[in-house]
């Protein structure tokens, strides 16, 4: 009977199981020593158990860690942006916070203590505890670069991990804590509003701050078109500037068929009083000193050309 708990549990945390979890269902530390006893179970860490032949996965790994620190601890920080899809973040060493008093050191392991963990501001990525992502944008805040963090979160709130509602709300409830990167994400959200949209891709993002940094501001997801009709929308339009830029993948706009539809598309806008300045993903990644150059260029011809453009 104990051994089908212990298996039930395990297959929601991808082979591994809490000894508290264990004791949480009924089962003594005795009975516990008997499923180890067993070759079906194998103890991993003071805390978790691991069933034999299950696959060694990094979520597995991930498990084992946040589950030897005890029910309230969670995955945290770059390690919980990890579990939120957010790219360059290491899976090692893992983040964790909790409320367990601890002395063991583990290379593997970052902890961090805290006294509270409020409840709502927890969830579970693939049956690991991590915190909530509104905590996780904080925390990426505390833990590195403005810049970055701005990127992830934006790329979380893109994803729909978070929203601007939900960071609204938890400024509300968390703002006045005084904790590390609460002001760096209040900066964040002041600067956006509820009602921001952000960057669809990394690279848009990318172009965003590269520019916003020389001066140049711009607007995102635009609805343009000429006299007879609607355009389109386009990717970014400079602030105060009939200027449209639009930021070309080397994978999908370099073919023949890709330039001729993006031809006729420059030639619509130019038709509506637009500037057209075309941006390659490669720049923006490996020569960003190129891009506010090219996009001077294109708001000194729409100074030249005060044709008002239709939106």
């Amino acid at each position: 009977m104990y051994d089908d708990v212990a298996l039930a549990l395990a297959e929601h945390r991808h082979g591994v199981v809490a000894t508290y979890e264990l004791a949480e269902h009924g089962m003594s530390p005795h009975h516990i020593e008997q499923l180890l006893s067993s070759r079906h179970w194998e103890r991993v860490s003071r805390s978790v158990l691991r069933r034999r032949g299950s696959t060694r996965t990094d979520d597995q790994a991930l498990a084992s860690v946040v589950l030897d620190y005890g029910p309230n601890a969670y995955v945290s920080a770059l390690s919980a942006g990890r579990l939120f899809g957010l790219s360059g973040c290491p899976m090692r060493p893992v983040s964790v916070v909790g409320t367990v008093a601890t002395r063991r050191k583990r290379a593997d392991v970052g902890y961090h203590r805290v006294r509270r963990v409020a409840p709502r501001w927890t969830t579970e990525v693939r049956g690991i505890p991590v915190v909530a992502p509104e905590l996780c944008a904080m925390q990426l805040f505390a833990c590195t670069r403005y810049e970055s963090a701005e990127r992830r979160v934006d790329s979380m709130w893109s994803t729909g991990r978070l929203s601007g509602r939900s960071v609204e709300v938890f400024l509300a409830d968390m703002g006045r804590s005084g904790r590390n990167g609460i002001a760096g994400l209040r900066r964040y959200f002041e600067d956006r509003g509820v009602r921001y949209r952000p960057p669809d891709s990394g690279v848009e993002g990318r172009a965003i701050q590269v520019l916003r940094d020389t001066g140049i501001e711009l607007r995102r997801q635009v609805d343009v078109g000429s006299v007879e009709a609607w355009t389109g929308r386009v990717d970014l339009m400079v602030v105060g500037h009939p200027v449209v830029v639009e930021i070309q993948s080397d994978t999908f706009h370099a073919s023949l068929v890709n330039r001729e539809r993006d031809r006729v598309r420059r030639a619509d806008l130019e038709a509506a009083g637009f500037q057209w300045v075309e941006l390659w993903e490669t720049d923006v990644w490996a020569r960003p000193w190129t891009l506010a150059p090219a996009v001077r260029v294109g708001i000194d011809r729409a100074r030249r050309h005060r044709t008002p453009p239709v939106l």
